[in-house]
């Protein structure tokens, strides 16, 4: 399958919630890469990645999410 990027916006209150989803995101099967652009922009890379769990596990376990763009 071809390689996805994924842009989610993950509301970040503090330093342990930026770790968390760092976490929660390189725990996820497929991804092979993932970094914070802006505040909280974040960008995900990978093959066959879950988007609708890994939105949601972020959502529940750091802070309100938004996916903004699936490429």
């Amino acid at each position: 399958m071809a390689k996805q990027i994924i842009e989610l916006e993950v509301t970040i209150k503090t330093e342990k919630h930026r770790n968390r989803a760092m976490k929660i995101v390189g725990g996820t099967n497929g991804v092979t890469s993932m970094k914070f652009e802006k505040e909280e922009n974040l960008k995900v890379e990978g093959e066959e990645v879950d988007l609708v769990v890994l939105a949601y596990t972020l959502k529940k376990k750091v802070g309100a999410t938004k996916i903004l763009k699936v490429s």
